[in-house]
């Protein structure tokens, strides 16, 4: 004789299985897409066709993806020069950056150009040598000053700089918040500066302690 548990599960009606149905939520529901930009977003899902990684900090910290998009990671610098031979000899000789090639810039004109790292110096020669010679020193008048050279062998540059009787605008000295750096003139007058950084400095530190 069947219990009366067994009974009770035979009395119940088999009742079909819930349909499943899929909701369709409105746009503003989602967090994420009322905040973000849909470039943004795209860049997350990597459905844009240029989706990269945003690749600074602040640009992350606001958000907002990178406007420019380089193809290289590197600044190339030119040099309007007044003293080629000098020039070439600061640059290629006393500090060895490597020789790429000559080419010409125009009716009359040509540049050297010289790779730093990934970043290339175009030593550029006019037909005829401008009047305007650069005012000495980085803070003299507005626009681009100086540039810096990050480097692991401060000390040899230096002293070749020494060397080569090149004038110092700053001579090798301590940060103050760690590592060394040196600022020196060209041959035409431009500083250019050099640092060795520790490994837990900030970039920004060495940049405020260089006159910038």
């Amino acid at each position: 004789m069947p219990s009366r548990a067994k009974r009770r599960e035979s009395a119940r009606p088999t009742l079909p299985p819930a349909p499943v149905t899929t909701a369709t939520l409105p746009s503003n529901c989602c967090i994420v897409r009322s905040l973000v930009s849909p470039l943004a977003l795209a860049r997350v899902r990597g459905s844009h066709p240029r989706a990269r990684p945003l690749s600074s900090p602040g640009t992350q910290a606001r958000g907002l993806p990178m406007v420019i998009e380089l193809t290289n990671s590197a600044i190339d610098l030119g040099i309007i020069v007044a003293d080629e031979e000098a020039m070439l000899r600061f640059y290629r000789d006393t500090l060895g950056l490597e020789y790429l090639n000559k080419q010409t810039t125009g009716p009359g004109g040509y540049m050297h150009r010289l790779a730093c790292g990934e970043s290339v110096i175009k030593l550029v020669v006019p037909p005829e040598t401008p009047a305007a010679r650069t005012p000495r020193g980085p803070r003299t008048q507005t626009g681009l000053r100086y540039f810096t050279i990050l480097l692991s062998n401060l000390e040899e540059v230096v002293a070749r700089c020494e060397e080569a009787g090149l004038e110092f605008h700053v001579p090798l000295k301590a940060a103050t918040h760690g590592g060394m750096y040196a600022q020196v003139y060209d041959p035409d007058g431009n500083v250019v500066a050099f640092s060795h950084e520790d490994e837990d400095r900030e970039r920004g530190s060495w940049q405020a302690e260089q006159g910038a």
